[in-house]
């Protein structure tokens, strides 16, 4: 990280923003490289906790996690294991501005008291989103009474660009709501409930010709007009080894990052393992499983299904059931052959399919009545992944021919692509690392 001062007379100038750049660069330098992405992650899950204590344990010492993650589980998660966590505590970055699930009673209730109730984007009776003071306020409240902790390290504005999908948006109206946000905000560092924030945007990445754009360059003029030592300090978008708009030279010749790190941003970098590729969801992981065939496969759930029909014929309803006309059995059986993620088979099985079994046998199920439904989605788990392996595979050719990654290299993709996200310049590589094997696989990354 470097700063032109050639422009610029007298040694206090000089003197004051290089010790300046140098804080940030060294509050960089000591986070770990590859930070622990808290998406998707709960307190419900054990392996979930073991994964997070094994990264702490391991010199993991960088946490992203937001309040509606897991509608707030995810942060619970976190602050039990931090509170019990015996080394020098991780720092801490969490998120806001999304309104879903149990976030609609609590907006529900601010509104009552009159609060929040402007600005607000309005996507639905399930989905909402805001970043109004008086919104962020209490997310900021609920955030640290779920961590166990007095101070948030960086707090960031979740997605603003959603206001863009209100009807009659505007920039001009974008950028003000941004500045309301950040005046706010600057208030919570005073009053020490946060350290820094800063915002985590999708559309930092895109092409300024977007209309849902978030200009950096006009997000820093309204961070130094808030105040000239502000604390705005992170930026954190997507990239991966598909969706580089991260690089494209959109600030006179160069790069977000670049335009980033001249204004003493730390750059965290999302989603770089999940691309949206040309056609579809693309996961850059390649795995190795093995599965029966396809024919035993079907023939395994058909058996299942059948076990369950009898089950509820044995129950003597007066109702008569058929299973294989339940609208969620003949989509699962549609979707049997293909589930395209290992996120699609754990939503589909463990928020659909165990629960409607369980409701079908009437309780909770024994471990050896259990036992074949798991069976299942493990099948699913593996077939998912082998289907991703595959075009993995497609993808490290291409990207190996256009020269973006080695093609003698014989680390596994995963690893090729947070190495080339660093060497392209971004400061931290967030990843969700949901089991203790992803941690072990990335803990040269934790130094």
């Amino acid at each position: 990280m470097f700063l032109d001062v050639s422009s610029h007379n007298g040694k206090d100038f000089e003197k004051n923003n290089l010790n300046k750049v140098r804080c940030i660069h060294m509050t960089t330098q000591k986070l770990s490289r590859v930070g622990l992405g808290g998406y998707r992650m709960s307190i419900k899950s054990k392996e979930h906790e073991e994964a997070l204590r094994l990264a702490l344990d391991c010199g993991c010492n960088l946490i992203d996690t937001s309040t509606n993650y897991t509608y707030g589980d995810s942060e619970l998660l976190i602050g039990k294991v931090l509170n019990d966590f015996k080394g020098e505590k991780p720092t801490i970055v969490s998120k806001a501005g999304y309104i879903q699930g149990p976030n609609l009673k609590n907006f529900e209730e601010l509104r009552a008291l009159g609060k929040a109730k402007e600005d607000l984007v309005d996507l639905g009776a399930d989905f909402k989103h805001s970043i109004h003071p008086e919104f962020l306020e209490s997310q900021i409240s609920l955030s640290l009474a779920r961590l166990g902790i007095q101070e948030i390290d960086y707090f960031l504005l979740h997605n603003p660009e959603y206001y863009f999908k209100t009807k009659g948006s505007s920039e001009e109206v974008y950028l003000q709501r941004l500045k309301k946000a950040f005046m706010h905000l600057e208030e919570e560092v005073f009053r020490g409930r946060i350290k820094y924030y800063g915002i985590s945007s999708n559309t930092f990445p895109v092409s300024p010709s977007e209309n849902n754009y978030t200009n950096l360059a006009k997000v820093m003029e309204i961070a130094k007009s808030v105040s000239k030592k502000h604390h705005f300090k992170m930026i954190q978008f997507p990239m991966n080894l598909i969706e580089r708009g991260a690089l494209g030279l959109h600030f006179n010749g160069k790069n977000l990052i670049q335009f980033a790190h001249d204004h003493n941003l730390i750059t965290l970098a999302n989603r770089p393992l999940n691309a949206f590729a040309p056609d579809g969801f693309l996961r850059l992981a390649q795995y190795t499983s093995t599965l029966p065939s396809r024919p035993e496969c079907d023939k395994m759930l058909a058996e299942r299904l059948n076990e369950l029909q009898e089950k509820i014929d044995r129950q003597g309803n007066k109702e008569s059931l058929n299973v294989h006309e339940l609208p969620f059995i003949k989509q699962f059986k549609e979707m049997w052959p293909s589930f395209p993620t290992p996120d699609v088979v754990e939503q589909v099985f463990l928020g659909h399919l165990f629960p409607l079994v369980a409701q079908l046998y009437g309780g909770t199920l024994s471990l050896e009545d259990s036992q074949p439904y798991y069976a299942l989605y493990e099948i699913s788990l593996a077939r998912s992944r082998r289907m991703m392996t595959e075009r993995a595979s497609k993808y490290r050719e291409m990207l190996e021919v256009n020269g973006i990654i080695d093609s003698n290299a014989q680390q596994p993709l995963p690893i090729l692509a947070i190495q080339k996200y660093l060497e392209w310049g971004v400061d931290h590589v967030l990843v969700g690392m949901k089991r203790t094997q992803y941690v072990r696989e990335l803990q040269p990354f934790f130094a």
